[in-house]
């Protein structure tokens, strides 16, 4: 099937994940957390098709406001295409790339929503992802090490990057903390053990 992603067409079968036909067609979507549906740089509005995927996950109604669902907000790597179909995709970026060549002073409203919603789906995705760890879906010391890593590097890519990510930067760094204080098992240490000290021990057999 084809699906227009940003005005680019591109092709897809049913399936797919979003995250992966644009990945395949360098469109202009995210993919910092590597896909554990936590840093929403993948967020993207399905503008036609909605029908043709999957329903929300419990990872997006955990992180997506209900105004974000009802303008047909979508994190990419969660959202499956299902059925064949007509798909007209847009990206955050690319939103944000039309309002700065058309209506510049609307980013300001535009912060100002997403730092709204990022605020009122806080508590609703730590617990989410306190819940995957505590299902075992996060069970072993590499999967739990990577969904970390990833929750630091969507960190530092809202520090860094366009002024639509920067409102998530807190609420990242806090969850980072918070799911650290319920780990099924303490983070190796990068502080190198200091050497022990060898000490020579005599016995000495006592007479009677």
């Amino acid at each position: 099937m084809e699906i227009v992603i940003n005005d680019k067409p591109c092709t897809a079968v049913v399936g797919e994940k979003l995250s992966k036909v644009a990945q395949d067609s360098k469109s202009h979507v995210g993919y910092v957390c590597g896909g554990h549906g936590i840093c929403q740089t993948c967020y993207v509005t399905i503008l036609e098709g909605l029908e043709c995927l999957s329903p929300l996950s419990e990872i997006e109604q955990a992180f997506l406001s209900a105004k974000q669902v009802e303008a047909g907000g979508r994190l990419a790597c969660q959202a499956v295409i299902v059925k064949e179909g007509t798909l007209n995709v847009l990206s955050r970026p690319e939103e944000v790339r039309r309002m700065l060549l058309q209506n510049p002073l609307s980013l300001f409203s535009y912060g100002a929503e997403l730092g709204n919603a990022a605020a009122e789906r806080f508590i609703p995705g730590v617990s989410n992802v306190i819940e995957r760890i505590k299902k075992g879906e996060v069970a072993h010391r590499e999967g739990l090490s990577d969904l970390l890593d990833s929750m630091g590097a969507a960190v530092k890519f809202s520090a860094s990057s366009a002024a639509a990510n920067l409102p998530f930067k807190e609420q990242f760094g806090a969850l980072v903390d918070f799911i650290k204080k319920f780990l099924p098992f303490a983070q190796p240490s990068e502080t190198k053990p200091e050497p022990l000290e060898r000490v020579t021990v005599s016995v000495k057999k006592k007479n009677h």
